[in-house]
């Protein structure tokens, strides 16, 4: 495997130069992704217009209507990729790597594992946010960390809190990196965190930086208004991005955090150092510089380009579709205004007189003279179907299919073709799903399950469900986590492989098939596959020979129902009784 690219710096022991260096590399990277970020900001501008004002160029139109395609399907994209990706609780399956971890019981222990830390630590909400970045950027970065809310009160009363695997998800335009390496893994990348002043303090004791350092920080907060700021040009280096200028930086009570991840090569010692996490504050002092083999970042991309790690998005080919929609409702809503109010010309000296009765205007027009109405070609209405070609042609670039708005194409089809279009169409969307599968997610769990294995320092009592469907409570200790093999997600396999089979049920129902295979048919694992391709499993639907049992106690009941009112029949009345007595 190829190694990491590293940096070079001339003066690696020097704090202070290490620090200005990590700063320059993170102002250059970030010029280096302008053009992306570009992007960014008019895929924004058209995910949140409210007219064609607040879009690049939609200022040209007489009319402001925009229609939201882009927005519409961003929402579809996201929607559909997370059902896809999170079909639901148990999307997490486990591939064994030797005879011990195949076992069950440590395949049950690991998953309840994660499903209990899930259902505490915002894991979907931020699989959501990474999404949603994947969609509107092309790309999406998350970092798995450590976190433990246990406090200890004044009275030493300890109060439990979370403790365990906590997935963070990062702003692209907070991350940058060096995009001309071969990919992710090998390329040193920077993050920048912004936090407020006590949370800079909290992140100190927690990570125990050099005190001395921390305080000069917060000094520069108290003390900005004496700090020389008279070198504009040495101190716009230093000023970070959001912020007019240095001295707005340090007024705002914010604190700048830049973490460089990566292979550093010392120019002076000619020594590579590496794996390095290097903590940089206000862009001019090193916080932290420590060995980090696993820093759990995992990057997620939409298309990757050939020589630029910087990918394309899912709606950026459809930026320019989206213009040229707004363009022709507008137009098209011109002309309907040329057809109510239309043009005029007047033919000699024409009196115009206005009648208030009638609230009419007569035209009073002399010998050869008169008023003639310009009325605009009626081909601009066709406009509706160029605009409806041009939404098709939006949702074909980006992977959607029509017929997930209901649409068919034009001709009678048979449930079988639809479905095979269907299968066609998705094709696309399904290689981005399992992409963001293996790129994503598949880390992100496995970090989460070594990071609690490498602090669960105690029996953790999870609750479960026996396989009679009795809620239990299991205890996990870090031993049942460790074992040799690997957590897979299986919601984007799981979709494709039901694709394929709902093809063959259609097919089977569709078609002679059924007829020729009829004889070797086992009805009852055909409700099975009906049962899991259904989403019906829960609710134990179906069973072997389930409906003849049925009958069977419906027709006991009937009998029973049948003896109780015959014998309620030949027992005497109270007036017989009475009559008789």
């Amino acid at each position: 495997m190829r190694s990491n690219r590293s940096i070079s710096f001339m003066d690696w022991a020097s704090p202070d130069a290490k620090a200005a260096h990590i700063a320059g590399k993170y102002s250059e990277w970030q010029s280096y992704k302008e053009q992306a970020m570009e992007r960014w900001k008019e895929t924004e501008a058209y995910i949140y217009a409210t007219d064609t004002t607040s879009i690049p160029g939609g200022d040209m139109f007489d009319h402001t209507t925009h229609l939201p395609l882009v927005h519409e399907l961003r929402e579809e994209l996201i929607s559909i990729m997370y059902s896809t990706v999170l079909p639901n609780e148990d999307f997490i399956g486990f591939q064994p790597f030797d005879k011990e971890s195949a076992t069950k019981e440590k395949r049950k222990k690991a998953l309840a594992y994660l499903k209990n830390r899930h259902s505490l630590n915002g894991f979907r909400k931020s699989i959501d946010k990474a999404i949603t970045d994947l969609i509107d950027y092309g790309i999406c970065i998350v970092q798995v960390q450590y976190v433990d809310t246990t406090k200890t009160g004044k009275d030493g009363l300890v109060r439990p809190g979370y403790a365990g695997p906590v997935l963070r998800r990062f702003s692209p335009y907070d991350f940058t990196m060096d995009p001309t390496a071969d990919n992710y893994q090998v390329t040193p990348k920077i993050l920048r965190s912004l936090v407020s002043m006590g949370e800079f303090i909290s992140l100190a004791e927690t990570n125990e930086w050099d005190s001395e350092l921390v305080k000069s920080v917060v000094e520069k907060r108290g003390t900005y208004g004496t700090v020389d700021f008279s070198d504009n040009k040495k101190n716009a280096q230093f000023t970070p991005d959001g912020f007019s200028s240095i001295e707005a930086y340090y007024a705002s009570g914010m604190v700048e955090l830049l973490y460089f991840y990566g292979d550093v090569f010392d120019e002076h010692e000619c020594v590579v150092h590496r794996d390095r996490c290097v903590v940089v504050v206000d862009r001019c002092l090193t916080l932290s510089d420590e060995e980090v083999l696993e820093p759990n970042i995992f990057i997620g991309s939409w298309k990757v380009k050939a020589d630029n790690l910087w990918p394309q998005g899912a709606l950026d080919q459809i930026i320019g579709l989206n213009f040229q929609i707004n363009h022709r409702e507008n137009a098209l809503s011109t002309s309907i205004d040329r057809f109510i109010f239309p043009d005029r010309v007047k033919m000699g000296d024409v009196e115009i007189i206005y009648n208030p009765d009638t609230n009419r205007i007569d035209y009073l027009a002399p010998e050869g003279g008169g008023v003639q109405d310009l009325t605009p070609d009626a081909t601009v209405l066709s406009y509706d179907n160029q605009i409806r070609k041009l939404m098709d042609m939006a949702r074909m670039t980006i992977g959607l299919p029509p017929s997930l708005q209901g649409f068919r194409s034009p001709g009678e089809k048979t449930a079988f073709e639809v479905q095979t279009l269907n299968d066609g169409a998705y094709r696309s969307f399904i290689h981005k799903a399992e992409r963001f599968d293996m790129d994503v997610l598949e880390p992100v769990l496995n970090a989460e399950l070594k990071i609690g294995r490498d602090h669960l320092h105690s029996a953790l009592q999870v609750q479960t469900t026996s396989p009679e469907g009795i809620p239990t409570f299991i205890s996990i200790t870090s031993e049942d986590l460790n074992s040799n093999g690997k957590l897979v997600p299986m919601g984007s396999r799981r979709f494709a492989l039901q694709n394929k089979q709902l093809n063959m049920l259609n097919q089977l129902a569709n078609s002679n098939l059924a007829n020729l295979v009829s004889a070797h048919l086992n009805t009852y694992a055909l409700a099975q596959v009906v049962e899991e391709l259904g989403g019906l499993t829960e609710f134990e639907m179906f069973g072997q020979f389930a409906a003849i049992e049925e009958q069977f106690e419906q027709q006991q009941l009937v009998n029973v129902a049948q003896q109780v009112n015959e014998r309620n029949l030949s027992r005497p009345t109270l007036e017989e009784e009475l009559l008789n007595g």
